[in-house]
């Protein structure tokens, strides 16, 4: 900009610019101007290949640039928190059953994808029978059922004598030999402990051999027929809105500090990377077709926003001061100045 006063006939014109502008931004002159430059900016720059405009290492610098540096604040967290409380506590989770956010055929496709994951299936067989809280619920259930057994085995109890003997059995153990009852008691988890350890492979085996596709489809269905007519609120009974409150704060500030990681700006690049593979060369309005980001979605979305925008940044005294920044410096200019002194 000139350091100049601005010529008289320059500021008329800007005047008059800025006028006109503000009279484009309202009414039915707006829907025009939002329907003209949606179709103008399609057809201009519509056919050409998405790679033309932009080229996939600019995208992918600037998807990691903002990724790492778009930081909303201290209180996103809090932020976040306090919003997935307001879902929590809607109304509409009451009104609303899992059918009606995951239709039985969707259901259907979801299982039946997760069914051809065979290799993960039977890693996470494998993990789940290895893990030794796996092999101690076992021991625990073998301990049991020997001990109710030796209570309850009708063979045992019809001998004479036999069923208060076994009442009295630890107390008369513990009283010829202080300590008895405890040491058998132990030998008795020893030996439920052994047997556990040697069915681990068989027990693997047979989870493998048993869940195979049509038993885990029944499963899930039979469970789905008992829950898909619950309410989305019954969670509610499961986890309070404080919990939410946290677990979603929680997720916020360890987003903070995972979107720094080497891991995330690779996985956007390779995402970047496969989107060109297929897209470099299409143009710019078929890629923006099949993402389906059609002229009415864009006309229609502008037309719901642009309007209250403007009207309230009019109300407010802006809408003026941001049109005449947009045109003050063109008009101030050498530019200018040279095509009014040649008129």
């Amino acid at each position: 900009m000139a350091d100049a006063p601005m010529d008289p006939r320059a500021q008329a014109l800007l005047d008059a610019h800025v006028a006109f502008w503000r009279a484009q931004c309202q009414g039915q002159a707006l829907r025009r101007q939002i329907r003209v430059q949606i179709e103008g900016l399609l057809d201009d720059a519509g056919g050409l290949p998405l790679a033309r405009l932009l080229d996939a290492d600019t995208v992918k610098s600037w998807a990691v640039y903002v990724v790492r540096n778009l930081d909303l604040g201290p209180d996103l967290a809090t932020l976040v928190g306090r919003i997935a409380r307001r879902l929590y506590e809607d109304p509409i989770q009451q009104e609303t059953t899992l059918a009606d956010v995951l239709p039985d055929a969707a259901l259907e496709v979801f299982v039946d994808q997760l069914l051809e994951l065979h290799d993960l299936r039977r890693a996470l067989v494998t993990e789940f029978v290895g893990n030794p809280l796996y092999a101690s619920l076992i021991s625990e259930v073998l301990l049991h059922a020997l001990r109710d057994y030796l209570a309850k085995n009708e063979a045992l109890n019809k001998l004479p004598g036999a069923k208060s003997a076994l009442k009295l059995g630890r107390g008369l153990m513990d009283r010829a030999k202080p300590g008895l009852g405890d040491q058998l008691d132990a030998q008795l988890r020893q030996f439920a402990q052994r047997e556990t350890q040697a069915s681990l492979k068989t027990s693997e085996r047979f989870l493998h051999e048993h869940l195979d596709d049509d038993t885990i489809r029944d499963a899930v269905r039979q469970v789905w027929e008992r829950l898909r007519e619950e309410p989305l609120a019954g969670y509610r009974a499961l986890v309070t809105a404080q919990q939410v409150e946290d677990l979603a704060m929680v997720g916020t500030a360890y987003w903070r500090e995972f979107r720094q990681t080497d891991y995330l700006a690779a996985m956007l690049e390779a995402g970047v990377e496969a989107f060109y593979e297929r897209h470099a060369d299409t143009p710019v309005q078929a890629v923006l077709a099949e993402l389906g980001v059609t002229r009415e979605l864009l006309r229609t979305g502008l037309s719901q926003l642009l309007p209250e925008l403007l009207r309230n940044l009019e109300q407010a005294g802006l809408l003026d001061a941001i049109i005449r920044r947009l045109l003050v410096e063109f008009y101030a200019s050498d530019e200018m100045r040279a095509v009014l002194d040649a008129l």
